[in-house]
């Protein structure tokens, strides 16, 4: 993991993640299946890892849940401190990479969170290993992971190069792939139109395109119990040639 890396990568583009992802709009989309999660497993105290500009945290914080969010980006953790008045929650923010979190946050949680494709900015099976442990480490005892990453078994048989293009108030946000023996560069191309003039600018960053199959492994190696392997957030089935997520929940 290239941790200068990460941190310039999410940075440099911090000021337009909300914007890209739509973050407002996600509330109604994702509420209920949170919902779920939280009731289904008395998930009551939290960690978000990998937290971003905070939605997960929000989402959570407004659900009941007591929120500790960490990050590797400041900018990152900076966005998510200036949302919490207006949305009325309260949220404990923390500067650290996966690799930090055991040192940095005390143990204890109901649940470990980790969504939105972070695990797969580690680039080395050691290092996923160390993150599961480090998450293994804080969850209490029978508290449940909660991790979410794209199914980079459909993106591996496809080849596909172009993930998305999204058009929001005069942006263009095109998600493309660059493939490589073992390793995806992920690239965001963000055209701007002001008026008659047109900017263009990209942003670049390795992934490990983490399969099933060495997922489901590396959390057993881990000590996790009772995995269990969706195809989406809400849990429903996973197929591996279908489903644009892995969706998992694991106990300790």
């Amino acid at each position: 993991m290239d941790s200068d890396q990460i941190k310039y990568f999410y940075d440099e583009f911090a000021g337009d993640y909300d914007l890209m992802t739509q973050f407002e709009s996600r509330f109604k989309k994702e509420s209920s299946a949170f919902q779920k999660i939280v009731d289904q497993f008395y998930i009551k105290k939290v960690l978000d890892a990998g937290c971003g500009t905070g939605f997960h945290s929000i989402l959570l914080s407004k659900l009941g849940c007591e929120v500790t969010a960490a990050d590797i980006s400041q900018n990152m953790i900076d966005l998510l401190n200036s949302k919490k008045a207006s949305y009325g929650v309260e949220i404990k923010t923390v500067l650290a990479s996966f690799q930090e979190l055991a040192a940095k946050v005390d143990s204890g949680f109901d649940g470990v969170f980790c969504m939105g494709n972070s695990l797969p900015h580690l680039l080395t099976t050691e290092e996923i290993k160390t993150a599961l442990d480090n998450f293994y480490r804080l969850l209490m005892k029978g508290g449940k992971l909660i991790l979410q990453i794209l199914n980079y078994n459909k993106i591996l048989s496809e080849k596909k190069k172009i993930q998305s293009v999204r058009e929001i108030q005069g942006k263009t946000f095109i998600r493309y792939y660059t493939y490589t023996e073992s390793l995806l560069e992920f690239n965001i191309m963000t055209i701007d139109k002001a008026g008659n003039n047109i900017g263009a600018d990209i942003r670049s960053i390795l992934l490990f395109p983490i399969q099933k199959e060495l997922l489901e492994r590396l959390l057993t190696d881990s000590k996790y119990i009772n995995i269990n392997i969706y195809g989406t957030i809400s849990m429903g089935q996973y197929n591996p040639r279908e489903s644009n997520d892995i969706f998992i929940i694991a106990e300790k």
